[in-house]
């Protein structure tokens, strides 16, 4: 099985896809930018 790779820009974002596909999903590979680039992540 092949998982979708996916880039949440903050918390509201990935809380949306939660929420439309918690029942639905097999799961995920969540995406992290490294900070040099500029692009916006979910801070942990």
């Amino acid at each position: 099985m092949e998982l979708e790779h996916i880039h949440f820009a903050d918390k509201a974002s990935f809380r949306q896809w939660l929420e439309a596909h918690h029942k639905s999903s097999a799961g995920i590979w969540m995406m992290f930018y490294k900070k040099h680039t500029g692009q916006q992540n979910i801070n942990y």
